[in-house]
């Protein structure tokens, strides 16, 4: 099987030209879509005017074993095409030996691959920048920004999408539509709606757990996404979709609690995200002593 990444003769990846049936190893066909519309609960909204994609997906490779892991974005500074950088989750990804890791980018996850087939279609890290924030308190000491420099720079292509971050001054708030951009159990993109609460909110639900200064935290439906550590929170903001934050762990939501839902109750969650701002990722790879 060719890798799904092509690679030009600068050493660019030119994005997942993949079509829309992913073969596996017996001549199978993985297709089943996570939900009608691509977004999987009983929030509607028009899946064309759904966020799109961030189709990056992080591995651990441990000699010939291939481990899925979580979730990330490209990062692409503004005017440009092209990115090195990924966006992640420092739970996920710690400052560690960057040869573990490994990064598919494509808006469809393979699920049925051998090592060797998979093997061929990620894409080698460089080097390791993360940032625990709260490296003293048990609960927050994996939470954090990673950004993982690749060896090869990936194009901005339908499916594999990068998503502006805000502004210092700008925040997302409870009556902006926010989704979490991932995968379902099929390897298919999927939106899931997270209606974000209110500081006050989260304070009352999630007491010393929830620190407002770097954090949101939303309700949405569990059990969907699959590796959804890392998982860009996007949030219309002025018409235009922001990654607000990072999906870096969940808590299972009170009894009680429907932050509006109507019709059947899915089982839900109360999600924190790490709140991200535009110059995160420059600043962190300024922090040498962080990177490996």
């Amino acid at each position: 099987m060719n890798s799904l990444l092509p690679v030009t003769s600068s050493g660019e990846i030119t994005g997942n030209e993949i079509p829309d049936t992913v073969p596996d190893v017996y001549g199978k066909l993985v297709t089943q879509a996570c939900t009608s519309g691509g977004s999987a609960d009983g929030y509607h909204h028009h899946s064309s005017q759904l966020p799109g994609a961030s189709g990056v997906h992080i591995f651990k490779v441990v000699g010939s074993s291939i481990e899925a892991l979580c979730t990330g974005t490209l990062y692409v500074k503004r005017g440009q095409t092209y990115s090195d950088e990924v966006v992640t989750a420092s739970r996920c990804v710690p400052s560690t030996a960057a040869d573990k890791y490994r990064v598919y980018v494509g808006a469809l996850l393979p699920r049925h691959m051998t090592v060797e087939q998979l093997g061929r279609t990620l894409i080698e890290v460089g080097s390791i920048f993360a940032t625990p924030l709260y490296a003293q308190y048990d609960e927050l000491k994996a939470m954090g920004l990673t950004v993982l420099k690749l060896k090869h720079r990936v194009k901005i292509t339908q499916g594999v999408e990068s998503f502006p971050l805000p502004y210092s001054s700008t925040s997302a708030t409870s009556g902006m539509p926010c989704y979490v951009s991932g995968v379902c159990e099929h390897g298919m993109p999927v939106r899931i709606h997270y209606q974000l609460l209110t500081p006050t909110q989260c304070a009352q639900h999630l007491g010393e757990k929830y620190l407002p200064n770097v954090m949101y935290c939303g309700v949405g439906q569990k059990e969907i996404l699959q590796h959804p550590i890392g998982s860009p929170l996007l949030c219309e903001s002025s018409g235009r979709w922001t990654q607000f934050g990072i999906y870096d762990h969940s808590f299972n939501r009170p009894m009680g609690y429907n932050a509006g839902y109507t019709g059947k109750q899915e089982p839900r969650e109360i999600a924190l995200f790490m709140k991200l701002e535009d110059d995160d990722v420059a600043r962190i790879q300024t922090l040498e002593t962080n990177s490996v």
